[in-house]
């Protein structure tokens, strides 16, 4: 570094001992950008234009929505924020939450925000949803988001540092002669990471994203056919229950046909009763009248005996 001062203050002709130099850190405008991306996706009732759009604190209580699974109703800000950096501090190591400061109304601290709520989604539940949206995006968007995950959910929490995700630092050279400023550019090594081997990563996230899908659809088809198991077993007893109700309705059919035929045989015989008993009636008729003669005859006979 004190190479590259010492060259720009020889092309300037101006001695090193008449400038300052001021490390700044500025905020990554890719970064930034795609951020501002992923959260217009995944909140598209809430677009941004910029990450002071986030001074509300509403998408990110979106967020917690859908990681959570519930709906906070909250009209605040300061609710919101005091909701916001209750779940940051349950999820994340104090040494990563003491970084971030919930009261400053500035763009850096809204990105530190954003990028710790999107990883818990991304380790979450609703890792699909989270993913999926940021699937949508252009690849270098893809692959922006891949290097910030690569260090959010990776890096161990005591090499971490919220900072280095957004910022690269600048070499701000005052010329106290002129009082001029300029600036340089400090190349930031933690950065120049391999294109290719962010595409790789990118590219075995994606397949375990696909396995992850294929494990839960796999799980879901398990599922339903241990439901179908069990709805083929319930169906066997309600098969098993109606074939003995069919067949007790059966025995008892086979009762009343044996009632049927006996009523059959009963009428029949009411039949052959009736007719002998007409026929004996008739019988007895006749006989009476028989008998009524018969007696009409004697008592003639008997009269003309007496008159004899």
């Amino acid at each position: 570094m004190a190479n590259e001062v010492a060259a720009l203050a020889h092309a300037n002709l101006k001695p090193l001992q008449q400038t300052e130099n001021i490390l700044e850190y500025q905020m990554d405008l890719s970064k930034k950008a795609v951020l501002i991306q992923w959260l217009n996706k995944l909140n598209p009732h809430l677009v941004i234009e910029s990450l002071s759009d986030l001074r509300e604190g509403e998408q990110f209580i979106a967020l917690l929505n859908k990681i959570k699974a519930t709906s906070y109703d909250v009209n605040t800000k300061k609710e919101r924020f005091e909701i916001i950096q209750k779940f940051i501090e349950d999820k994340y190591d104090y040494k990563l939450v003491e970084q971030v400061n919930f009261d400053k109304d500035n763009e850096l601290d809204f990105a530190k925000i954003a990028v710790l709520v999107l990883a818990a989604g991304v380790k979450g539940g609703p890792q699909e949803e989270f993913m999926k949206a940021a699937l949508s995006l252009n690849e270098q968007s893809q692959l922006e988001i891949m290097s910030i995950l690569k260090q959010a959910l990776n890096l161990p929490l005591y090499n971490f540092q919220l900072d280095n995700l957004f910022t690269h630092k600048c070499l701000e050279i005052f010329d106290s002669e002129n009082n001029e400023h300029s600036e340089m550019p400090c190349h930031d090594t933690s950065w120049s990471s391999d294109k290719s081997a962010i595409h790789s990563n990118y590219e075995i996230k994606e397949k375990n994203m696909l396995l992850k899908k294929l494990d839960h659809e796999l799980e879901y088809e398990r599922h339903h056919c241990f439901e179908l198991e069990c709805n083929l077993k319930v169906n066997k007893k309600i098969i098993s229950s109606k074939d003995d109700k069919i067949q007790e309705l059966n025995n008892q059919i086979r009762d009343l046909k044996k009632l049927q035929d006996q009523l059959d045989d009963y009428h029949n015989l009411k039949d052959e009763y009736d007719k002998l008993e007409a026929t004996a009636t008739r019988k007895w008729l006749i006989l009476h009248r028989t008998w009524k003669g018969i007696k009409k005859l004697r008592i003639r006979c008997l009269a003309l005996k007496y008159l004899l």
